[in-house]
């Protein structure tokens, strides 16, 4: 195992490198560009020299190797740069002030929607064909069939404005958090309760689900030791890739409930072309899903004992 861990973390600098040069060239062949130096209503109240000066100033003049060969020079010794939207900010002071946020709205989301949608999986598996388990199934696909950011704005309008029961935007209160950490995991939600329901009717159907009922063994035991930890397989599968998007925040939840949050700041770098920012969130994001990932893949080895990476 520790020899398939260290391969998989040399990998992931390789992946990370690759993630890094792929969003500076399509950050940088996208039209516009940071300071609206592009755009040619901003750049008629500059003179040329002007202009030549604030390239000069963030090295925008140089070509674009040179410009990603010194972002990662300093990247590799932990300096991401100055960011152009937030000028006397640095890119690790914003993803530190950001980071958090999304983490904890990320954090609350994901515990939501692994615990409550195992258990609810769980029980619809177990009460197939019930009016709860058909009432599990309508729940999972109105979840899947409502996009977030549809559901962010009824959420705003109908009990933010409307009946005025929470407050309408921003972050830290109770009163400010419910609403898009219910929109943030009404999805995973979903998704677990469906892959849990399915997995543990797949596995309660095996042989030796089966032998195990002939010994004797009282139902509780055999679902406990023996279809529950061998149906969470697929659930482990999904909850990575969860995770990790849900931690780094979502883009939609975050712009709809203006949650200070590092998906929202993002997306503001990415409208004012400010590439310190942008690949500073971009490694960030990649880091985060290929530690999942490796997360994923450890925790195989410890629910299924057969499975051995080295």
């Amino acid at each position: 195992m520790g020899r398939y861990i260290i391969r998989r973390l040399i990998m992931a600098v390789f992946t990370v490198f690759a993630i890094s040069v792929i969003t500076f060239v399509v950050a940088k062949v996208t039209p516009g560009g940071p300071f609206g130096l592009d755009d040619p209503t901003v750049t008629a109240h500059f003179s040329v020299s002007m202009r030549a000066h604030y390239k000069a100033m963030y090295g925008l003049d140089q070509p674009i190797a040179l410009q990603y060969v010194r972002w990662l020079w300093a990247a590799v010794h932990g300096d991401l740069g100055m960011s152009y939207q937030y000028q006397d900010l640095s890119v690790q002071s914003i993803i530190a002030r950001t980071a958090p946020v999304s983490g904890e709205l990320g954090l609350i989301a994901t515990v939501i929607a692994l615990s409550l949608g195992t258990l609810v999986g769980v029980v619809a598996a177990l009460k197939k064909d019930t009016w709860f388990d058909f009432a599990t199934t309508g729940f999972t696909v109105f979840a899947f069939t409502f996009p977030s950011f549809i559901l962010g704005l009824f959420l705003l309008i109908f009990f933010c404005v409307d009946l005025k029961w929470f407050q309408l935007t921003g972050w830290g209160s109770v009163n400010r958090m419910v609403l898009p950490v219910f929109c943030l995991c009404l999805g995973p939600l979903a998704s677990t309760i469906r892959f849990t329901r399915a997995s543990v009717l797949d596995v309660a159907n095996q042989d030796f689900v089966r032998t195990a009922y002939s010994k004797g063994l009282r139902p509780s035991m055999v679902m406990s030791r023996h279809v529950i930890k061998n149906a969470l397989m697929p659930v482990v599968t999904i909850a990575g890739p969860m995770i990790a998007g849900l931690i780094s925040g979502s883009f939609f939840v975050e712009s709809v409930f203006n949650v200070p949050g590092l998906a929202q700041a993002f997306v503001n770098a990415s409208n004012a072309r400010d590439y310190p920012m942008i690949m500073g969130n971009a490694v960030l994001f990649g880091t985060v899903i290929i530690l999942m990932n490796l997360a994923v893949d450890i925790a195989y080895a410890w629910i299924d004992p057969r499975i051995r990476y080295d």
